[in-house]
């Protein structure tokens, strides 16, 4: 009896977390790395910074999580890092209706692509516990261009 109780735990978390995704947030399926680093190349993609994703990743990765589900969460974790980066340079959401006057001279596009670098960076050294090795990841794989202030 105990065994199937947790199996209907576990199946219940995991058929929420998917129909989360698939139903209500579908921006938050993506794996995450492909499309931050497609963003910091230049392509547009709609949709993948705001807040709905973020929830979405979010709960979605603790539900599969619990559920006991094998599951990387080194592409989540990037996404999840790369949505707080662009977030913090902004402070407006379309989807609240808030825009904030802190950080007006982050609104360009070269502080908002070296944001979402750190914030990469900073998911990928969260999940391996590894603060130098974010860094590295970050030059190796997600940088595009690279500013030596952003490394500090």
């Amino acid at each position: 009896m105990t065994w199937i109780s947790i199996l209907g735990a576990g199946l219940a978390m995991i058929v929420v977390s998917s129909g989360l995704v698939v139903f209500f947030w579908p921006g938050g399926a993506l794996y995450g790395l492909p499309e931050v680093i497609g963003l910091l190349n230049g392509a547009s993609i709609q949709h993948i910074f705001n807040i709905k994703t973020f929830f979405g990743t979010f709960v979605s990765c603790v539900l599969a999580v619990a559920s006991g589900l094998f599951c990387g969460l080194d592409g989540p974790m990037i996404h999840l890092g790369a949505i707080i980066g662009c977030g913090l340079t902004q402070f407006k959401s379309d989807t609240l209706g808030i825009q904030l006057p802190f950080f007006t001279r982050f609104w360009n596009s070269a502080d908002k692509r070296n944001f979402i670098t750190a914030g990469a960076g900073a998911g990928i050294a969260l999940v391996f516990r590894a603060p130098v090795g974010g860094l590295l990841f970050t030059l190796e794989e997600v940088a595009s261009f690279w500013d030596i202030r952003l490394a500090w």
